[in-house]
């Protein structure tokens, strides 16, 4: 198995984190991993619960993300970005490492 981190979004201290991970697996197939971890200074970052993702609870997660974004689109005048958390490993910014990524909203259907 192999896992690509997709994201790490903010938790709600510098201890928390929540991280979106596809897994690849030798048969070709993948999954989507949602994984909520803490910070030790013994330890590192842990995992403290894991959700694995089937392909359809991806696309209606997908699908319901969409029609949010659509809808707050259209209720805002300004452009829509994020920036990806990028942080060392004690939950510090590594300011110049920051990126600004544009998410485009999609209806389902």
């Amino acid at each position: 198995m192999r896992e690509t981190v997709l994201s790490i979004l903010d938790g709600h201290d510098e201890a928390h984190r929540v991280v979106v991970a596809l897994r690849q697996f030798v048969t070709g197939s993948t999954q989507m991993v949602l994984r909520h971890e803490s910070w030790s200074e013994d330890v590192g970052w842990f995992a403290q619960s894991t959700i694995e993702m089937s392909a359809t609870q991806v696309s209606g997660l997908r699908a319901t993300l969409g029609v949010q974004a659509v809808r707050l689109a259209s209720s805002a005048p300004c452009c829509c970005g994020r920036v990806v958390d990028s942080r060392n490993r004690r939950g510090e910014w590594e300011a110049d490492d920051r990126q600004i990524i544009s998410l485009a909203a999609h209806r389902a259907g």
